[in-house]
């Protein structure tokens, strides 16, 4: 006859068996906690070495990017001296074409291999700037154009805006040039670069045949600063017209 269990001991049956399992999957627990362990610890230190490395050649870009900005500062400064043989031996140009190919060399440097940097809206607005003082008024509203796409609330802002106004007034998109001068004010609202666009605003509503406009502009330019540049050139104007 088989042996029948007596209660208590299928008690102590199931409370070893659950033990057994209870140390089996705590082993397993620990094995796999060991694992994750391991590669967390992994994880952290790629984390660890992977971090100061991004940031010194983070650093280290953006001091290159800055040094070629300087680099192009420089160049700018430098005199045309047509008639001086070997003038690029002591930092001259022979032609103003010669020197402004240079310039934008630099700028291109930064815009190609820096991007990223702090470095990049500057160029994107320097080389614009270099090309509408190169009369190539077509490149410098491409260069304005992205400047104005990409950084939206810089703080150099106005000024694209301000360089793209006259692009299009020497290009003869005068209603282009208008709004830009327009969103200009709405920005700078004071100070010697806010006349001069309000100036140049009320020469666009003239040529774009809004005289009574441009008669507005002027007179708020001579009430708001009198006998500076932009008032006196203001009441020439208006008497002329």
């Amino acid at each position: 006859m088989e042996k029948k269990l007596k209660h208590k001991e299928v008690v102590k049956i199931i409370k070893r068996n659950e033990f057994e399992e209870f140390i089996i999957n705590l082993k397993e627990n620990i094995k796999k906690n060991s694992e994750n362990l391991f590669i967390a610890g992994i994880i952290i230190l790629v984390i660890l070495v992977a971090i100061p490395l991004y940031m010194n050649n983070k650093n280290s870009q953006e001091t290159k990017a800055r040094n070629l900005l300087s680099n192009a500062d420089y160049y700018l400064t430098r005199a045309v001296v047509p008639d001086v043989k070997d003038a690029s031996m002591y930092g001259y140009f022979k032609s103003k074409e010669e020197k402004y190919e240079k310039i934008a060399g630099i700028y291109m440097e930064v815009l190609q291999n820096y991007k990223g940097t702090s470095a990049v809206p500057y160029a994107y607005l320097s080389i614009a700037n270099l090309y509408y003082n190169a009369g190539k008024y077509k490149e410098a509203l491409e260069y304005y154009n992205s400047f104005i796409e990409k950084y939206k609330n810089h703080q150099f802002l106005s000024d694209a805006l301000n360089g793209r106004a006259f692009t299009n007034y020497q290009m003869g998109n005068i209603r282009e040039a208008i709004s830009d001068w327009e969103k200009t004010l709405d920005i700078l609202k004071e100070g010697p670069f806010y006349f001069d666009a309000k100036f140049h605003l009320g020469l666009a509503y003239y040529k774009n045949k809004e005289p009574e406009k441009a008669k507005k502009i002027f007179e708020e330019i001579i009430s708001e600063n009198k006998n500076s540049y932009w008032a006196l050139n203001s009441k020439e104007w208006l008497t002329k017209n």
